[in-house]
């Protein structure tokens, strides 16, 4: 029985020991099967990357060939045939573009860059007016392809993209891009196509029930006649679906729309008069919709807009209140209704409703006592680590429509002192989220050294050369322009009235008043200030967390932290003329070098960049910079009523202080005639 035994042991490790030969085995190929694929992988990024940076030195021979010769180590074909077809249009080899682009939308129609690419091929549509044209739309977020097909291309080229569009069509009957590149067509050629390429596309969306209808077709609405038309195709809708449940009379009675595609056209209907400034008509269209279903969240969302645009701004937040209670969940709801609480001066209401979508990043832990006493609103911080720009710049705003506002002594309410303090303060507060923005953008061009040797190492070449390229035009978006125009607006209003300056003689007015009182007066006056810096006090420690037992605070809450930024912005030793200053330089280099890049910049920033840049050199006493800005702005608008205040301005302060030297004298004098 024991020899038996031994020899059941001796058997088992024997196939224990078989068994790990085999999983070793396994894990060797397994291992080895990982490094050939991450090897492959590798060859296949750095073929691909040397063949663009061929194509860049305008080398396409070479790089179509070395694409065509290592096709079989290439695992991205989507981009190889992409790169290929690019660098037989360069090259002047049409045909065998066009080959590659039609292979290209069969595999995915709806993109338009292989539409653009195909009629470059069919010669339809200039390489240098392609280039131009859709760049420099495509980064405004404009309707290039309308714009292009009204300024670089004619009727004959037009006439053939309409004839192969309806080819594609019976090609792929449910590609949706074919159908709206249709209508830009022909709404340039204002032929009676035109209404029956928006009706066929319109029943399609208002058959589905989608709401972006409106959007889609937004683009068309700076082409007078279009707009009429679309105006009656709709009216027409409404009133067929009223009298007989169709889209038209002409309609068969299998064509009934369903009961809901009322409501979408009514929808529509308010979008578009709201588009054109007709807001009773809107309301009535909407109030008609909500009527038919009144649970229809969109709807109120429409609503809120047509109020916003009409400049209503309370009603809009409260329509915008309603929808996000219809579904407490949609986030996209929340953050509407919190921008539209801030655009209404609601910052309090705003910042309840923005902490329900925000991470909790209060200290308390899951059994800790304290934190029940934890602040809800400490998770604000979350929305800048986040970076939610869209947030901190409808708060600054808010914060300066309160800086603006009247103080209670000229509104007949108080006493008036507090509250114009507090007013004045606004700036300080608004200047902290402005300098969020600014600080974001710093965070993220400071960020790409963090990708380098990440990239390097897992070889991700093209993807790192255009994240490289995005980060040299960061300092173009519209956010960084939006936050450097508004901490400028600041910097300048802190210099005009300084805050230590603005404090001594408020402290020596309210002294005058005091002396002017009577005894009995003046006694309730000091209890008064008593209460309110009590008021003060109890505010100011029910914002810090205090440490368990101790009675010691260790940690200030995230809103008073800001508020401590907001005053040491305010009352900092730095000349705001500076700060404003370095902000201008950066701005301008921006817009230069988008400018470089894509042709031309954002119009409306480049003037109001002017505008600021010459308000800055009028109070820092440097007329021909002045000069130079206004000409600028100028060149932007010429009936701008800003600039023509800002050259009154110069003006009178060349007459009071002119140069001294000759020179500048006749450039400036000069200068002015002409503004």
């Amino acid at each position: 029985g024991g020899s038996g035994g031994s020899s059941s042991d001796n058997g088992a490790t024997q196939q224990a020991q078989g068994e790990g030969q085999q999983q070793e085995a396994s894990n060797s190929g397994a291992g080895a099967g990982a490094k050939t694929q991450e090897e492959a992988f590798e060859t296949s990024e750095l073929i691909l990357y040397k063949a663009r940076v061929l194509e860049e030195g305008k080398q396409f021979a070479k790089a179509i060939d070395l694409l065509l010769a290592k096709d079989g180590r290439i695992l991205d074909k989507l981009g190889a045939q992409e790169a290929l077809a690019r660098m037989y249009l360069k090259s002047d080899q049409a045909g065998k573009a066009e080959e590659i682009y039609r292979t290209l939308l069969d595999r995915n129609p709806e993109n338009s860059r292989y539409h653009d690419g195909l009629f470059q091929a069919l010669g339809l549509i200039p390489a240098s007016a392609l280039e131009t044209t859709s760049n420099v739309n495509q980064a405004m977020k404009k309707n290039y392809f309308l714009d292009l097909l009204t300024t670089s291309i004619g009727a004959e080229p037009r006439a053939k993209m309409v004839q192969e569009y309806e080819a594609l069509r019976e090609k792929h009957p449910k590609c949706i891009a074919f159908m709206r590149r249709l209508i830009d067509l022909q709404c340039c050629d204002n032929g009676g196509g035109f209404v029956a390429s928006v009706d066929a596309y319109a029943r399609l969306w208002l058959n589905k029930g989608i709401p972006s209808l409106f959007a889609s077709l937004r683009g068309l609405y700076g082409k007078g006649a279009s707009v009429a038309e679309i105006g009656k195709l709709f009216e027409g809708y409404e009133a067929s679906l009223r009298s007989c449940g169709k889209f038209s009379s002409a309609d068969g009675d299998d064509e009934k729309a369903g009961p809901d595609v009322l409501v979408w056209v009514l929808a529509y209907l308010a979008q578009h008069y709201d588009h054109q400034g007709q807001w009773q008509v809107a309301l009535e269209k909407v109030d008609a919709a909500m009527a038919h279903t009144p649970t229809l969240i969109e709807l109120y969302t429409i609503k809120s807009k047509i109020m916003k645009h009409a400049g209503d701004l309370k009603e809009a937040a409260a329509l915008s209140d309603q929808a996000r209670q219809l579904d407490l969940a949609d986030r996209y709801l929340n953050c509407h209704t919190v921008k539209c609480r801030l655009r209404e001066g609601q910052i309090e209401e705003a910042n309840k409703l923005a902490i329900l979508f925000t991470k909790d990043n209060t200290t308390g832990g899951k059994g800790d006592k304290n934190k029940e006493k934890d602040d809800p609103l400490n998770s604000l911080k979350n929305l800048h680590e986040m970076q939610c720009m869209w947030y901190e710049y409808e708060l600054a705003q808010a914060y300066m429509k309160r800086a603006d506002a009247k103080p209670a002594a000229e509104t007949g309410s108080g006493d008036g002192v507090e509250n114009n303090d507090d007013g004045f303060e606004n700036i300080g507060r608004a200047l902290v989220q402005y300098k969020y923005i600014l600080k974001h953008f710093d965070d993220m061009h400071e960020d790409q050294f963090d990708f380098h040797s990440y990239c390097l190492r897992k070889m991700t070449l093209r993807s790192y050369v255009d994240m490289i390229r995005w980060e040299d035009k960061i300092y173009s978006n519209a956010y960084f322009e939006l936050a450097a125009h508004g901490a400028i607006a600041c910097y300048l209003r802190l210099h005009d009235d300084p805050p230590l300056e603005r404090r001594k003689r408020k402290e020596e007015e309210e002294e005058k008043r005091i002396e002017k009182m009577t005894a009995n007066e003046r006694k309730k006056y000091k209890a008064k200030q008593r209460k309110l810096a009590k008021q003060k006090a109890a505010a100011e420690a029910s914002k810090e967390i205090s440490a368990g037992g101790g009675g010691e605070a260790t940690n200030v809450s995230f809103l008073a932290k800001e508020e401590a930024e907001a005053q040491k912005v305010l009352y900092d030793s730095t000349p705001p003329l500076d700060e404003a200053h370095k902000l201008l330089v950066r701005l301008e280099e921006a817009q230069r070098e988008q400018r470089d890049v894509l042709g031309k910049a954002s119009e409306g920033n480049v003037l109001r960049t002017q505008l600021l840049a010459a308000q800055w050199a009028l109070r820092s006493g440097k007329s021909l910079l002045a000069v130079k800005a206004l000409v600028a702005a100028k060149r932007e608008s010429p009936k701008d009523p800003q600039l023509q205040e800002l050259a009154s301005q110069l003006k009178h302060q060349a007459k009071a202080h002119p140069p001294s030297h000759p020179l500048v004298k006749k450039v400036l004098d000069a200068a002015l005639t002409n503004l």
